[in-house]
């Protein structure tokens, strides 16, 4: 589009209408922007901004919602990932300080690109023009969506990548080991997420997603090597010793006990959650061949003294007590029990009579 046709619109709807100053922007931003009026209150606002080289006074417009993190990204890309574009190389030729960052525009999301066509232009600072950018503007990153294709490139491309620099991998995770957020940082992610409702897209989503994983042979194979090298390496006993020093400081806390088990019956009440995991147990043991099957002399008598190490307990007595005579406080709860115990005894009854008409037959 024509910078004249753009400016004439501009001024004519309005959207250019006044300068005002808005401090607060930080270093190394400018306080002098130019703002788009128009009653859009629901439209997140971006900017449009100026690198200005102070040596030479070549510039770079570009695009962002939060314009101070897109210069922070600037300097990562220009020594961190030591990028090849124009304004990236001109930044660590001359340096960070000799640099100017100015806000020039700030408008809806959705009018950014065409308003970095505008400025583009009207400020000369394509490469042909002796300027960074290089191109005219409109086609950046903001919004981009990969297609599965591109999707797929990428995932390969990184998966070789790593498979041919194992040093890469191992400098990524030697990066992470041993750092833990700070009690303030991880109280700032809960109160993000407390409350969050994850659509039922999204769940069915992540759920298509993990079924697809599990059907590769070799990422079957990559999580059972690693589940063996966590739990039986050299590492297994301090990390069970870990885990386990932290469940029992969870559950130490009333508040913590009393939180999780409403978590676990806010999960079961969910409609078909217990048929769903009824029927993936009945796949699993038709699975391994033990469907219909009791369980042996042996495996019996594992679970008594099990059970009689657990009663020996006082505190654990007490506690199961105590669960119980609150649960048969309740009318609803006895009937209920009382159903469950039913079916649960005439489960038995067929499975030993199964079990002895299989033994005559033999």
């Amino acid at each position: 589009m024509p910078v004249d046709s753009w400016r004439s619109v501009a001024a004519r709807r309005g959207w250019l209408t006044r300068r005002v100053n808005c401090s607060g922007y930080g270093h190394p931003w400018r306080t002098s922007v130019m703002e788009d009026h128009r009653p859009e209150p629901a439209l997140r606002v971006g900017a449009v901004y100026l690198l200005r080289n102070l040596v030479n006074g070549k510039g770079y417009v570009g695009i962002a919602l939060d314009e101070n993190a897109r210069w922070t990204s600037h300097i990562h890309d220009a020594y961190d990932k030591v990028s090849q574009y124009p304004i990236h190389r001109a930044i660590r030729k001359y340096g960070v300080q000799n640099f100017s960052a100015e806000v020039i525009y700030r408008c809806t999301e959705a009018l950014l690109l065409i308003v970095e066509r505008y400025f583009v232009r009207k400020l000369r600072t394509h490469v042909s023009q002796g300027g960074y950018n290089q191109t005219w503007g409109g086609d950046g990153v903001l919004g981009l969506k990969f297609t599965k294709e591109s999707k797929r490139r990428l995932s390969e491309s990184h998966l070789a990548y790593f498979k041919t620099h194992p040093e890469a991998g191992e400098a990524v995770r030697q990066a992470h080991l041993g750092k833990s957020l700070a009690a303030e940082h991880r109280a700032k992610i809960s109160a993000k997420n407390t409350g969050r409702v994850v659509l039922a897209s999204t769940c069915r989503k992540l759920s298509l997603a993990a079924k697809r994983r599990w059907k590769r042979p070799e990422y079957k194979a990559h999580q059972a090597a690693a589940s063996d090298a966590l739990w039986n390496g050299e590492r297994g006993a301090a990390e069970r010793e870990k885990r386990s020093r932290g469940a029992r400081r969870r559950y130490q806390n009333p508040e913590e006990r009393q939180r999780t088990a409403e978590s676990i019956k806010r999960y079961w009440a969910k409609p078909g959650v217990k048929m769903l995991m009824h029927a993936a147990i009945i796949r699993g043991m038709k699975a391994s061949g033990t469907y219909g099957l009791l369980p042996s002399k042996l495996t019996r008598k594992k679970l008594s003294l099990a059970q009689q190490r657990i009663c020996a307990d006082p505190a654990e007595s007490a506690r199961r007590s105590e669960r119980n005579n609150r649960r048969y406080e309740d009318p609803a709860e006895r009937r209920r029990t009382g159903r469950a115990s039913k079916r649960a005894w005439a489960r038995r009854k067929a499975a030993k009579e199964l079990t002895q008409c299989l033994l005559k037959r033999s």
